[in-house]
């Protein structure tokens, strides 16, 4: 940041004394709202919008306007877009200080009042900045976007409850190994070790996908910089941070997190290897192709169009007579030699589950839902930019084109053309999940971020915007959603309730229901149950790893209690991956079983019924979280047949 930003940024405005009074109202409204009996979630939101409007009142009164260098203020409308998403990031921060610091409500309020103001002036510096100061304006709205993006990210994630996958993987870094069944084990490894590190909270088991992001956005924008020049590399970050598909990998720990990291460093090595000629570059592509690889089998698709390169490109075709190629494969097959250990002590599971059971699984005709996920993934507008750059390079694909720039073009467009046409293959006939494609984009965002600033939208005649005006849009939409979602699935919505399947809101309260089931088991049974969640993986994660948050204990105990005594499906035919190898069907023979699941339905299914004595007849239990119903919980006592 220049001197005359810092000078500009820091300097006191007559503004202040405006903000101010804005915040005041704020905390008085809160307080009263509290005082008359409304919860916290909401009052913020009414306190928010009496504190918002009172600076807008302020801002346009006659004896405002008379101060001598208050900004220009803007349009309502805009005025409205800028704290609407202030609000949402404000509601990450009074979150973080009740949930997790365990502040009371008026006392929590005051740090995100704080922010609210902060989060103004910053918005407002970036409003009123004079353009001969500063002629590169769009570049500090880029950034300012980004900033806002991580932020959502980082208040969020401690507050926000674990996906059902994410509960599954930590229960990988529970049962720490070399290989499992649906899954290369690097997601296990990252989760074990922050949370062995730091502790077992939400923040912790997704710290790896953190880390992860930044890898993604430091070489794709690095790439970007070296092939196309700098200003296209901020570019390609504010996509990183933006795009739904890299948005959401930056937040959850999944395979594809670390998956979609390894394949950006891959890209960009194997560049420096086979655009630039620098023949470290095969080292460092070794590196990541089999850190890739123990992420998620997917990275061997980029050896698809690495090899399609080197065939039909006459300067890279000299690399097949070299050594380097070969030693960073080399490399990468070190990497990844755990993972073919442990298929092989487990009679190749893995490989087995991953290749021909997918091929041969009944046929799906998913084609329409490969083409949903590419518009949910990068948005219909990143579609639509794809699709006109890739129009405008296509003949250089298969040319005998030697230049750099055309070797470049030909080089990112594979890396994305030919395994999405894999998908597309293979969509005709099986199934297809959402994401699958995340890493195959890549190749696509120096081509997408070209076209921001082509055609400058005027916001007012002095703030040109640096995009069209369908990209301005998909990028304040995409942040207004982001923010909305957070809010509602961790603060929730006055009136909206919560769904009551699949987004594991509440499991904090299903967790001590859970709890509540155990101690009665000890005190009319005299033991404590064995838990068996009916479903296939999902329930049994959540209530693992939330059953250590709500009872701390050293490792060694709450590991065999709330990790070693509850289990899957698969006791009654249902996929529950890992939990068939860590609790084998065989050693339940005869024994006295709790089981769960999150509808009467599933107790009542007859595979259940064929394979167990029922003791009990079932108990249903709501859980709710603030203060709205979340979902149910059925229990029933049987014992194995």
């Amino acid at each position: 940041m220049t001197l005359a930003m810092k000078d500009f940024l820091l300097k006191p405005t007559p503004w202040a004394p405006i903000a101010l009074g804005g915040g005041v109202a704020d905390w008085i409204s809160f307080y009263l709202l509290l005082r008359a009996g409304i919860p916290w979630n909401t009052a913020h939101l009414l306190s928010f919008a009496a504190g918002a409007a009172l600076v807008y009142v302020l801002w346009n009164s006659d004896r405002s306007k008379a101060l001598p260098g208050l900004p220009i203020r803007p349009p309502l409308i805009h005025y409205g877009g800028i704290q609407l998403l202030i609000l949402f990031l404000r509601a990450g921060v009074l979150a973080l200080f009740i949930e997790i610091f365990q502040w009371i409500p008026p006392w929590a309020i005051i740090p995100a009042i704080g922010s609210s103001i902060a989060g103004f002036r910053g918005a407002l510096s970036l409003w009123r900045a004079p353009a001969e100061k500063f002629p590169d304006r769009w570049k500090r709205w880029a950034l300012a976007i980004v900033i806002y993006a991580v932020l959502l990210r980082l208040l969020y994630s401690p507050t926000f409850e674990l996906l059902h996958e994410e509960a599954y993987y930590w229960n990988y870094a529970q049962h720490l190994d070399f290989g499992y069944l649906d899954h290369p084990p690097l997601v296990g490894w990252l989760i074990w070790l922050f949370t062995v590190l730091l502790g077992h909270t939400e923040w912790t088991v997704r710290a790896g996908a953190g880390i992860s992001w930044v890898l993604t956005a430091y070489y794709s924008s690095r790439l970007a910089r070296e092939a196309f020049g700098s200003a296209l590399a901020l570019k390609v970050i504010l996509l990183v941070a933006t795009l739904p598909v890299f948005f959401c990998l930056g937040l959850f720990i999944l395979p594809d997190t670390s998956l979609v990291a390894c394949w950006a460093g891959a890209l960009y090595y194997l560049y420096r290897a086979l655009i630039q000629e620098d023949r470290r570059g095969w080292i460092g592509a070794g590196i990541f192709v089999g850190l890739g690889l123990l992420s998620k089998y997917t990275m061997a698709l980029l050896l698809l169009p690495l090899i399609v390169f080197m065939i039909l490109d006459g300067r890279a075709r000299r690399w097949w007579l070299r050594i380097e190629p070969y030693g960073g494969a080399l490399i990468a097959l070190a990497l990844f030699s755990p993972v073919i250990y442990w298929n092989h002590t487990h009679q190749w599971v893995s490989f087995y589950f991953q290749g021909p059971e997918r091929w041969t699984s009944d046929y799906s005709f998913n084609f329409p839902h490969l083409i949903g996920s590419a518009l949910l993934l990068i948005t219909p507008t990143g579609v639509w930019l794809g699709l006109r750059a890739l129009s405008m390079k296509r003949r250089i694909l298969f040319s005998p084109a030697d230049e750099a720039g055309s070797r470049t073009d030909r080089f990112l467009l594979m890396t994305a053309i030919l395994p999405l046409s894999v998908f597309i293959f293979f969509s005709f006939f099986r199934t297809i999940k959402l994401i699958w494609t995340a890493p195959i984009w890549l190749g696509l965002l120096p081509y997408i971020g070209a076209w921001i600033g082509k055609k400058p939208l005027e916001w007012n005649p002095s703030v040109p915007t640096p995009v069209p005006r369908a990209a301005t849009l998909s990028l304040y939409s995409l942040l207004l959603f982001y923010g909305l979602a957070f809010h509602y699935l961790v603060l929730g919505l006055p009136g909206v309730p919560y769904f009551t399947t699949g987004l594991g809101t509440g499991m904090k309260e299903l967790a001590r229901q859970v709890d509540a089931i155990e101690a009665q088991s000890i005190r009319e049974r005299g033991e404590k149950p064995f838990f068996v969640c009916v479903d296939s993986d999902r329930l049994a994660g959540w209530i693992a790893f939330y059953r250590t948050q709500s009872n701390p204990s050293p490792i060694g105990e709450w590991r065999s209690r709330f990790v070693q005594n509850l289990t899957g499906g698969h006791l009654f035919g249902e996929n529950s991956h890992m939990y068939r190898f860590w609790h084998p069907i065989e050693s339940f023979r005869h024994q006295t079983l709790c089981l769960i699941g999150t509808n009467r339905s599933d107790l009542l299914h007859r595979r259940v019924g064929g394979r167990v004595l029922f003791l009990s007849e079932i108990e249903s239990r709501s859980f709710y979280k603030n203060g709205k119903l979340a979902g149910r919980l059925s229990c029933q006592w049987a014992k194995m047949r």
